[in-house]
């Protein structure tokens, strides 16, 4: 299964888009999961192994995606591969940690360059999706 029963549940119930998380093994994408979480964020989140199941996962789901959350690391991996997969358009965040603390920059699709990377604030990015007219993001 890509997300377990819970989380499938969560999507179902809810008018919410849906926030994607891509797993890392540093664990620095459900950090930033929490911090959103604790700055009022309430759209349901689902968790994938890897980029590479976002189209599949997306086959036969009504949901919409908000946007995704993934390491820059797997960002890294598909813009040095051969040929990156054929992935939906979706805002991202690509996050990784530096000296500790969490940094974050936007990542627009395989082959794009991010923002340069800045420190991670839940605050600021709910306040940035508002602005862009995001508002049905929180609660």
């Amino acid at each position: 299964a890509f997300v377990d029963a819970a989380e499938e549940a969560s999507v179902a119930m809810s008018e919410l888009p849906v926030v994607v998380l891509v797993q890392d093994e540093h664990g620095d994408v459900e950090r930033a999961a929490e911090r959103l979480r604790g700055a009022g964020m309430r759209n349901p989140m689902v968790h994938l192994r890897n980029l590479c199941e976002l189209a599949e996962w997306r086959t036969g789901r009504p949901w919409e995606i908000a946007f995704l959350i993934v390491h820059a690391d797997a960002c890294h991996e598909l813009d040095t591969g051969e040929t990156p997969p054929l992935l939906p358009a979706y805002p991202a965040f690509a996050v990784h940690s530096a000296d500790g603390r969490l940094m974050a920059s936007t990542w627009l699709s395989p082959g794009t360059r991010g923002a340069t990377p800045r420190p991670f604030d839940a605050s600021t990015v709910m306040r940035s999706l508002q602005a862009l007219g995001l508002r049905w993001l929180v609660v």
